[in-house]
């Protein structure tokens, strides 16, 4: 099962004891028995096969005993030959040595999902030498009716198999020589007023992925930024939120004002933590199917988040909003926005500005549903 904090504190025995393996970590277990709950890690095959007690839980938490797991296996492994290496033995150890050493921690946790959720569920038990190019274009060529998911797998995929050559556990990478099935260049997509309606309607409808969207169109921020976002982010007095550096793909604080109509919406949702957690309590991560329905129910030709992205932007020009202002809003420090010496001389924070045209645009998206909605086109910037 997919242990998690939650689900542990759930367990329960009334007799004797049970373990519970979690999907996460090969071999690790939680042992719950009627007064305890202990992590136990089985390492080894055959006459080497051993079982190694890290621990009771709450005194050691999950991600400790996922960590303390993980170097145990390490070590493990390393007396093996390396040619016996499977797929999820090498993956475990990418984990540690690449993603959590050389990535910041959304990128990190993005390949990690893909991974898990594309290839290793078919190739996990595999030796890494008896991968062929055919088993791993079949499971990337199954993607591309998600074109954007397909390339993040290509890219996730030959990372890791790139790490696993490097390591000397591959004496070659199976995706050595392949072009990614799509192409994820820059698009043009941008919304026209008939559809921005039918995906307001239907985001506000509802449900979790409805709130999502909504959040999207309104702020015009990253799919990352609001799957991460948590109320302890938001000032709801001052109507701001500002997002970690560690959040931000250019790894920099980003304050961004929001109005009445994201406030509204905000009111709705959690108070404390994640905004949109998922069942397990980590950020929402169900992004393809979740978007696969929403489209087929808003009756709009395919969309990506990114692309409502470009039409808050686009929305923005048309609205006579500045470009430095749009660009604040966004946070892109390029362009016309104000960077290089103007930045360092010009310290005004053009909040004002700002909420201007944050106000316009929530008029306008709130427009599209209801039409009782507070006009602020005529709001003094001051």
């Amino acid at each position: 099962m997919h242990l998690t904090d939650i689900a542990i504190k759930a367990l329960r025995i009334d007799n004797g004891q049970r373990d519970f393996a979690d999907d996460a970590i090969p071999g690790l277990a939680l042992r719950v028995g009627k007064r305890a709950k202990t992590f136990m890690l089985v390492v080894g095959v055959d006459a080497s096969r051993r079982r190694i007690k890290i621990g009771r839980y709450p005194d050691v938490k999950l991600a400790d005993a996922r960590s303390k797991a993980r170097v145990l296996i390490g070590e493990s492994q390393g007396k093996q030959d390396e040619s016996t290496i499977t797929f999820q033995m090498a993956f475990e150890r990418f984990i540690d040595l690449h993603l959590k050493t050389k990535n910041k921690p959304s990128t990190a946790e993005e390949t990690e999902r893909l991974i898990r959720r594309h290839l290793l569920p078919k190739l996990g038990k595999l030796q890494l030498e008896t991968i062929t190019k055919q088993k791993v274009t079949s499971i990337i060529d199954g993607l591309i009716s998600t074109p954007a998911e397909c390339a993040h797998a290509f890219t996730a995929g030959r990372t890791f198999l790139r790490f696993c050559e490097k390591r000397g556990y591959l004496s070659r990478s199976p995706m050595n020589g392949l072009e990614a099935p799509t192409k994820n260049g820059s698009r043009d997509r941008v919304l026209s007023d008939e559809e921005l309606k039918k995906v307001a309607v239907k985001a506000r409808a509802g449900g979790k992925y409805g709130s999502l969207i909504q959040l999207l169109l309104l702020t015009g921020q990253r799919s990352g930024q609001i799957a991460n976002l948590c109320a302890e982010f938001i000032d709801y007095d001052r109507k701001t939120i500002t997002w970690p550096a560690a959040l931000m793909k250019g790894n920099r604080v980003h304050t961004t004002p929001y109005g009445t109509v994201t406030a509204a919406l905000l009111k709705k949702l959690p108070k404390k933590g994640l905004l949109f957690p998922n069942l397990n309590g980590e950020p929402f991560n169900n992004w393809s199917k979740a978007h696969t329905d929403f489209l087929a129910e808003c009756k709009v030709q395919h969309f990506t988040r990114h692309d409502l992205r470009r039409t808050y932007s686009t929305g923005m020009a048309r609205l006579g909003v500045p470009q430095h202002i749009a660009e604040l809003l966004l946070d892109h420090r390029s362009g016309t926005a104000i960077s290089g010496v103007a930045a360092i001389y010009n310290r005004y924070n053009y909040e004002a500005e700002m909420r201007a045209a944050v106000d316009k645009w929530e008029n306008r998206i709130a427009g599209f549903v209801d039409q009782n909605v507070v006009r602020f086109e005529k709001r003094a910037v001051g």
